[in-house]
């Protein structure tokens, strides 16, 4: 009977601690990836507009093949090494929350560029917002809309500032 109750007793220390790695570890583990990087799914649609020229691309993933403006791509792989800087890490975090002074201030309330990402099956959307250049370096200050943070970081802008086929 003690062996019983020892072994009961090990079983629900085990399960707590399983909670407990599951809900606050983890969970804060996602949350950190999440913060940093711009996007954490795959991506399924992609749109870049530029509202100063008031031109843009599509680009849709159908099973690993890339249609840009409903055209499939000669590219393929070009075009996974631009969105892949979706999952790269911005090189500072100016604001987070971002203020309204600090979104004119830094160019983002007329910006030199959108992007929309959008994965169909986790039903997540992101839009990055893309304005000045920062006074150091090549980065562009950028607005990570649904967490209002703005960001510095150079690969978006220059990846995405590419014409893609």
């Amino acid at each position: 009977m003690k062996s019983f109750n020892s072994s009961v007793a090990l079983l629900l220390v085990l399960a707590f601690v399983g909670l407990y790695i599951y809900f606050v570890e983890y969970k804060s583990y996602k949350e950190k990836k999440r913060k940093n990087t711009f996007f954490i799914n795959d991506v399924d649609e992609l749109s870049v507009i530029d509202p100063i020229a008031k031109k843009g691309f599509e680009l849709l993933n159908k099973n690993g093949t890339w249609y840009v403006n409903g055209k499939p791509s000669a590219d393929n792989k070009e075009i996974n090494t631009i969105v892949y800087t979706l999952k790269g890490k911005p090189e500072k975090v100016v604001s987070d929350p971002a203020k309204d002074t600090e979104v004119r201030e830094y160019g983002l309330d007329n910006p030199i560029m959108i992007i929309n990402v959008k994965n169909y099956a986790n039903k997540v959307n992101e839009t990055l917002y893309v304005g000045t250049k920062a006074p150091v370096g090549f980065g562009r200050y950028i607005l990570i809309k649904s967490r209002n943070t703005i960001v510095i970081s150079s690969e978006i802008y220059d990846s995405f500032n590419k014409e893609v086929k």
